[in-house]
This record gives C-alpha cells, structure tokens and sequence, in this order.
C-alpha cells in the first residue's frame, strides 16, 4: 500500500514537471508589440468605392477607429473591385472569372497635418463557374473570394504600416 502511494506520488510529480518543462519555451501567437497596434484605435477612416462596407468591417476589428473629432491619425481608402471572363467557351459563355481589387490607401497624420504614406495594393485570383444560368454556388464563390481577397489587401496595408519605421514623418521629410 505504502509503495503504490510513493509510487503515484513520483508519477504525479514527474507529470507536473515534464509538463512545466514542455511549456517552458512557449511563445503566444497573438502578439501586440506591433506598430497595428500603436495606431489601434486612433485612426479615423474613410472608405469610398466597391465593397466599402466589408472593407471597412474587416479594417475595424484588425486596427480600431477612432471618433472624427478625436484621431491622430486619418486614412481615406479608395476601393475598386475589377470583375472579368477570363475563359470563354465556344458557346460564349464564361467558365472562368477574375476578382481584382485594387485598394489605394493615404494615410495622414493628423496632429502635423500631412500625408505620411500613399500605397496602392492591388490583389486578384479565379473562380470556376459552377453551371450555366444563375447559380447559388458561382454567386457564393465570388462572394468568398471577394472577401478573401479583401482580407489579404488589408492585410498587406497591416505588414506594411508594421515595417515602417515612425509613422510621425511625413512625406515631405523622406
């Protein structure tokens, strides 16, 4: 009896330290040192073009906005979605699309009023038709790859305002 105690009590203590050990060099995913998030919340945005609404959703949760009459920063988007037939059929219809958009970014910094950064991103990629006509699953597949597309051009504004030095100079003192 007293054996199988001592010997639940090593097995217990051994699991407790080889699970500390294991985690010892664990590192979070969700980092927050990044410049993304020393403009969280203090930029104020206008978006103007195709999509605007998602673009906009989707710029709120990674970076925030911040109140008109109170921001540092203030960044004016001009979205374009481009939509082609990319394969046409002999019969003349299309069974391959493009989704472009390109999104022009200005970015300002509102305490020295001036434009800090001007960058176009521009991203694209294809979806197959699903049937001939009207279909839910062609319709649902733009839908999504707009969306994705949408995502990762935010997404490269993010990298780019991450690898900038200050955001305080201004375009004139480059």
């Amino acid at each position: 009896m007293l054996f199988s105690i001592r010997s639940n009590l090593c097995l217990f203590l051994g699991s407790i330290f080889f699970v500390i050990s294991a985690c010892s060099n664990l590192e979070f995913v969700y980092k927050t040192t990044g410049t993304s998030f020393k403009v969280k919340d203090k930029i104020y945005t206008y978006i103007d073009g195709s999509d605007s609404t998602e673009v906009y959703n989707y710029l709120l949760g990674k970076i925030g906005s911040a109140p008109s009459d109170n921001h540092k920063y203030k960044m004016i988007i001009k979205s374009r979605r481009i939509e082609k037939a990319e394969i046409i059929d002999k019969d003349a219809t299309a069974s391959k699309f493009s989704v472009e958009h390109v999104l022009l970014y200005n970015f300002y910094n509102a305490e020295k009023n001036c434009k800090v950064f001007e960058k176009e991103f521009s991203t694209k990629d294809f979806y197959d038709s699903k049937s001939e006509g009207y279909s839910f699953g062609t319709d649902f597949s733009k839908n999504e790859l707009s969306k994705k597309l949408i995502h990762k051009n935010i997404d490269n504004l993010i990298s780019l305002i991450n690898e900038m030095e200050s955001l305080d100079k201004c375009q004139s003192e480059n």
